[in-house]
């Protein structure tokens, strides 16, 4: 598709733009993020963007813990529990790319598509999941949510994150959902129990930080 067309498509609605460039409105596919990991663009920005959020995730998981790591991209935040808290992480990704990124580290990882869990995960319970920056790209979080509450052990808890009523799909072309505190907690609240939902500044951009312990 010329970037012309694309370029002109913006100016009159971002959705026909992506749909044009990409041929669907959710482009959060393997070939997508493979590209994106492949490219390191994301990782020259991901650490000043993210450090105060990872620094705040990282203060609500016990150390020495067993913890997943739901989109974990290029395995940073997985770097700081080990380093920091002594954790044993795990990884899931959509990216081939960046699954083979995390495994060079030193961490085990499995590529899937949510909300399917593959079967290493499936058997397996974990004392917290991390899902930080997941649910905005999905169209369906509430399914990926009910795969999670299956493998938490015993009082085990979810750790999510999702912009805080900003990168809106229109703004953000991977984003299919736009959250506020309201919204996100309602989410979350179908199958965890909140513990808290708080405000975080992080970069340039504003964030939810929910915790939330797994029912049963």
């Amino acid at each position: 598709m010329p970037w012309l067309i694309i370029s002109l498509a913006r100016k009159i609605s971002p959705f026909l733009a992506k749909f044009l460039q990409y041929g669907r409105l959710n482009i959060n596919t393997k070939r997508y993020w493979d590209s994106v990991w492949a490219s390191g663009s994301y990782q020259e920005t991901e650490d000043e963007r993210h450090s105060e959020l990872r620094n705040r995730i990282i203060e609500l998981i016990k150390p020495e813990s067993e913890v997943l790591d739901v989109g974990c991209g290029s395995g940073s935040l997985m770097q700081l529990l080990r380093d920091r808290a002594h954790c044993r992480c795990t990884g899931i990704d959509i990216s081939t790319v960046s699954i083979n990124i995390i495994r060079e580290q030193g961490f085990e990882g499995y590529v899937t598509k949510l909300p399917n869990l593959p079967p290493e995960i499936l058997s397996r319970k974990f004392d917290f999941v991390i899902a930080a920056e997941v649910f905005e790209h999905l169209n369906k979080p509430e399914k990926t949510l009910m795969s999670l509450q299956k493998i938490f052990k015993p009082g085990g808890k979810l750790v999510a994150t999702v912009p805080n009523a900003c990168m809106s799909p229109e703004e953000t072309e991977d984003h299919v959902n736009t959250f506020t505190a309201e919204s996100f907690q309602a989410l979350i609240s179908l199958y965890f129990e909140i513990e808290t939902c708080i405000p975080v500044r992080s970069g340039l951009q504003d964030y939810l930080l929910i915790s939330a312990m797994a029912r049963g």
